[in-house]
C-alpha cells in the first residue's frame, strides 16, 4: 500500500474512531440522566429537611425487638403545597401531627403523605410523626438488627431502591441529597447504653428503671448516615490531637479492641495530612454482632466484633475504609445511588494510605 493510500486509509479509521467515540459519550450522557431521573427525588424541589429530632423508646428489646417513637421533623416548605410526603417502612404510624395540631395522613408503606394547612413557600413548619412496632432488616444487608443483647441499625440497603435505609427506623426523607440536622433521645432499660450521631449532651435517669441519652448533630448529614447502637457496652477513650475518640464494645472485648484499633491515630492524623481537617464532633466506633461488613454512621460507625477477635490487627483496612467515609460519603456525598463507586472508591484507595502511613511504602 502507497503513502497515499496509508494516509488516506488512517484518516478513514480515526474518522471511524471519532464517530464511535462521539457515540459513546453520548450514550453515556444519555446513562446518566436515566439513572439520575431514576433516584434524583423531586420532592427536593418541594421542601427541605432542616432537623429530625428522634425521641425513641427501646425497652425489653431482647424480647420485643421494637421502638416506640416520636419523631419531630423541621422542614421549609420551597412550594406551595397542600400535603407533604416521607418515607418509613412498615412500623404503624398512630398520630401526625403539623405544628402541634392533628392532621390527616395517608400512611401506605413506605410513603407517609401528610395534609398540610395552608402554608406559604418559605415557611417553617414541624410535622411529628409517632409510631410504633417492629423495624425491619434488609434482604440482604442493613436496616435494623436485634441480636442477643445489641440493637444497631446499618443505614444501607442493599436490596433496597433507594439503597438509603434511614426509613428503617425513623419517618424521613430519605435520599442522598436532604441534609438535616439530628437530635437523637433514646430511652433504653437501666444498663444498657445507647449511642447515636454527633455528642452526648445528657443522660436523664427517668426513675422508672430507664434512662434517656440525649445526643446532638449540629453537622447536617443525610439519612443513610443517622444511627443508633444500644448494647451493655463499656467504653475506650482517646484523643488525636484535639479529636476525641470514643470505642464501645462489651467488657470482655475492651482489650482486644485496644489491640487491634493500636493503629487508629496514625490513621487519623495521615487522612487529616491528604485530606484535610476531620470535620465532624468526634470519631466513633461500636462494635456489633454482624459478619458482613461495617457502616460509616458519621460519627458513630458501626464496626464488626469479629474485627477485633483476640486482639488481631489483621482486619484493621476495615476501620481506615469506614473512618476515610468521613471525609468521601459523609462530607462529600454521591447525588446518586449510581455514583456510590466514588464513596467506595476513595475509601478503598484510603486503605493503601493507612497501610503505608503505618507499615511503609513498600
Amino acid at each position: 500500500m502507497n503513502s497515499r493510500l496509508v494516509v488516506i486509509f488512517s484518516l478513514m479509521v480515526c474518522g471511524t474512531f471519532k464517530s464511535a467515540a462521539q457515540r459513546f459519550c453520548q450514550h453515556m450522557r444519555v446513562q446518566e440522566q436515566l439513572a439520575q431521573a431514576n433516584t434524583l427525588d423531586p420532592r427536593s424541589d418541594t421542601f427541605d429537611v432542616q432537623s429530625y429530632e428522634i425521641n425513641a423508646a427501646f425497652l425489653n428489646y431482647q424480647s420485643q425487638k421494637a421502638i416506640d417513637a416520636t419523631a419531630v421533623i423541621v422542614i421549609v416548605l420551597l412550594q406551595e403545597s397542600t400535603s407533604v410526603s416521607l418515607d418509613l417502612l412498615d412500623i404503624p404510624v398512630t398520630a401526625v401531627s403539623v405544628n402541634g395540631s392533628a392532621v390527616s395522613f395517608d400512611y401506605n408503606s413506605p410513603r407517609l403523605i401528610v395534609d398540610l394547612p395552608i402554608l406559604a413557600a418559605g415557611d417553617t413548619f414541624n410535622v411529628a410523626v409517632s409510631y410504633a412496632g417492629n423495624p425491619k432488616s434488609d434482604a440482604q444487608w442493613g436496616g435494623f438488627y436485634f441480636t442477643g443483647e445489641y440493637a444497631f441499625n446499618l443505614g444501607v440497603g442493599f436490596a433496597a431502591d433507594p439503597h438509603n435505609f434511614g426509613r428503617a427506623w425513623f419517618p424521613c426523607f430519605d435520599n442522598f441529597t436532604d441534609r438535616a440536622r439530628y437530635y437523637t433521645n433514646v430511652t433504653v432499660d437501666s444498663g444498657k447504653r445507647a449511642y447515636a450521631n454527633g455528642y452526648l449532651t445528657d443522660v436523664v435517669d427517668n426513675g422508672d428503671q430507664t434512662q434517656t441519652f440525649r445526643w446532638t448533630m449540629d453537622d447536617p448529614i443525610p439519612t443513610y448516615l443517622a444511627s443508633v447502637a444500644i448494647a451493655n457496652y463499656e467504653e475506650v477513650t482517646m484523643n488525636v490531637d484535639g479529636i476525641p475518640v470514643l470505642l464501645t464494645s462489651l467488657a470482655v472485648d475492651t482489650a482486644n479492641l485496644r489491640k487491634s484499633f493500636v493503629n487508629l491515630p496514625t490513621c487519623i492524623r495521615r487522612f487529616e495530612e491528604v485530606y484535610g481537617k476531620h470535620s465532624f464532633d468526634r470519631i466513633g466506633f461500636n462494635t456489633v454482632p454482624f459478619n458482613s461488613g461495617a457502616m460509616e454512621h458519621a460519627t458513630n460507625i458501626a464496626y464488626p466484633r469479629y474485627a477485633i477477635s483476640a486482639g488481631d490487627k489483621s482486619s484493621e483496612t476495615l476501620y481506615a475504609h469506614e473512618l476515610a467515609h468521613h471525609w468521601w460519603g459523609n462530607t462529600i456525598t454521591c447525588k446518586t445511588q449510581e455514583d456510590m463507586w466514588l464513596n467506595e472508591g476513595w475509601a478503598s484507595y484510603s486503605e493503601r494510605i493507612f497501610l503505608e502511613a503505618v507499615y511503609g511504602r513498600e
